[in-house]
């Protein structure tokens, strides 16, 4: 059990960081644009960064898009709500992603057949749907496969020494 709480601190503490990092407007502010340079170059793969989907933050642009910080903030909220929610959740509901995309397939659908302009709040709002329902099931997928790992090599470790030690009293010199 006491593995089980130290791999859910590491997830938590990865996500922490995450949302910290996307964060570097403060980085800039705070005069520190060299890591923040780094943050904006590396995230700039993962979300395009545009300028009017972005929030901003002490007049500087954040580094992902509004809609990615709703994802990687509604997955930190997620993740912190995780260890009271784990009892009622069921890990194999891969289901639940496809729910939780609805609100952006909907949000980009309705902007793309001008029938709705997708703005900043409802793309922060769809990210945070998805981000919030997302964690709690990736989280307790990750949790349970690092600590499967980690007892199968203690095991076989466990085996092996058996071994080792059971063949030294069956060899005949």
């Amino acid at each position: 059990m006491l593995q089980k709480i130290k791999i859910y601190h590491l997830i938590l503490i990865f996500v922490s960081l995450w949302n910290i990092l996307i964060i570097s407007p403060i980085l800039t502010q705070s005069y520190i644009p060299t890591i923040s340079e780094i943050v904006y170059s590396s995230l700039h793969h993962i979300c395009h960064q545009y300028e009017s989907r972005s929030i901003f933050l002490f007049g500087t642009k954040m580094a992902v898009c509004s809609r990615c910080w709703g994802i990687y903030f509604g997955f930190l909220i997620g993740t912190i709500a995780f260890p009271f929610l784990k009892k009622h959740l069921i890990y194999s509901k891969w289901y639940i992603l496809c729910i939780a995309v609805v609100p952006i397939l909907t949000d980009i659908f309705l902007d793309l057949s001008n029938i709705h302009e997708s703005i900043i709040i409802t793309k922060i709002l769809s990210g945070f749907f998805f981000g919030i329902l997302a964690a709690p099931l990736l989280v307790g997928t990750i949790d349970k496969a690092i600590y499967e790992l980690l007892n199968n090599n203690k095991r076989r470790n466990l085996c092996t020494k058996n071994q080792t030690n059971s063949s030294r009293l069956y060899t005949v010199e």
